[in-house]
């Protein structure tokens, strides 16, 4: 329902637009002398707003049909090049996908260029990436758990071979044991991941919940990667543990840490979310800040 209300937030507008075209079209189609059936008709097969309106003229005219043919075309023709701009985003949506390409309009081309969507995981219950399906269930290979962080943050701090291997708690809590997914070893490097965003449900990972006071319950994954031959805990599970402290480590070789937050929970530094919709990885040193605590 949420996100429903966020679409039509964002049509709403859109809407009247084409309400009052439609209008216009019926009244000039009412002066000509053609009947509402034939209006309701033609609003229904004829894709470009403008082409009604100019199309009552080409009617009293008496057109030749060829000539209103090559009129619609090219009216029509800038449609096909904004869909361009969206294919690789629109080749998630099965059957539909030769509609989206080929029928975006003046208004929907601009709100999809201009819309800013939240900064939680509302639109990732069950959603798509380069066309792969990724869902929390999926992920953390838990339902009930997938349906607790619904909505929340889902950060990706990723391990070049040569960074720090190392991995940290971010808050005083009580953490739990950690909890093996099996799975296989993808390279994890910014262009796998941009290629194939599943790799991080199908590699081999380890989660554990770190229960804070500030951060609410933190999802803490460790993720394996090419050339990683295992994930090693180092922490005693089930004890309280403080900012800072180790975890554990993996193996040598490039590999990704993740972090869930439930929602409502924490916000995210600004520059990291920029950087995140521009597709540039922001640098994080160990022990520097990534966002502040909403409790």
């Amino acid at each position: 329902m949420k996100e429903f209300n966020f679409a039509i937030k964002q049509t709403f507008p859109i809407f009247f637009t084409y309400l009052f075209i439609g209008i216009a079209f019926g009244i000039l189609m009412g002066d000509a002398g053609y009947p509402p059936f034939l209006s309701l008709v033609a609003g229904f097969f004829i894709y470009a707003g403008s082409l009604q309106i100019v199309m009552v003229s080409l009617l009293q005219a008496h057109a030749p049909l060829i000539t209103v043919a090559i009129m619609s075309f090219f009216i029509n023709a800038r449609h096909i090049f904004y869909g361009v701009a969206f294919i690789e985003k629109f080749r998630k949506m099965g059957w539909k996908y030769p509609y989206m390409v080929l029928t975006l309009t003046d208004e929907t081309y601009s709100i999809l260029c201009s819309v800013k969507y939240e900064e939680n995981l509302d639109r990732e219950k069950e959603f798509y990436i380069k066309g792969d399906k990724f869902t929390l269930e999926e992920f953390f290979a838990d339902r009930d758990l997938a349906e607790k962080y619904r909505d929340g943050v889902f950060m990706i701090i990723r391990l070049a071979p040569i960074d720090y291997h190392r991995f940290h708690f971010p808050a005083d809590g009580e953490i739990s044991e950690s909890k093996l997914v099996d799975g296989v070893y993808y390279s994890v490097s910014t262009h796998a991941i941009k290629k194939n965003f599943r790799i991080l449900c199908e590699n081999k990972r380890e989660y554990s919940i770190l229960k804070t006071e500030k951060f609410g319950d933190i999802a803490m994954f460790e993720v394996g990667a090419t050339m990683v031959g295992g994930i090693k805990q180092s922490y005693q599970p089930n004890t309280y543990v403080k900012k800072g402290e180790e975890k554990g480590y993996f193996y040598f070789g490039g590999s990704t840490c993740v972090l869930v937050f439930e929602k409502g929970k924490v916000k995210i530094d600004r520059d990291l979310i920029e950087n995140t919709k521009k597709g540039i990885e922001t640098k994080v040193y160990m022990g520097e800040k990534i966002g502040v605590s909403l409790s």
